[in-house]
């Protein structure tokens, strides 16, 4: 049980990619498998669009988490 406490701590550190993104280690880890070049992104936009294309479940689910991040981020309210 500590292990897989461990693990999901570990899965969701947050790494500063620049000073416009933030991704976590599982985001990380699932980009990288897809062979997204996340590191020459300027900001989350960007990413968003390279992600765009792909059509897998897991670039879906981390495209939506970064799309609520950009809004929340960066909308003026």
């Amino acid at each position: 049980m500590e292990q897989e406490f461990n693990n999901i701590i570990n899965d969701n550190k947050i790494n500063k990619i620049n000073d416009h993104i933030y991704l976590t280690n599982k985001q990380i880890e699932v980009l990288n498998n897809h062979q997204v070049n996340y590191q020459n992104c300027h900001d989350l936009k960007e990413l968003l669009f390279l992600m765009d294309d792909i059509d897998d479940e897991e670039i879906d689910e981390i495209a939506m988490d970064i799309s609520e991040l950009n809004y929340y981020q960066y909308t003026n309210k």
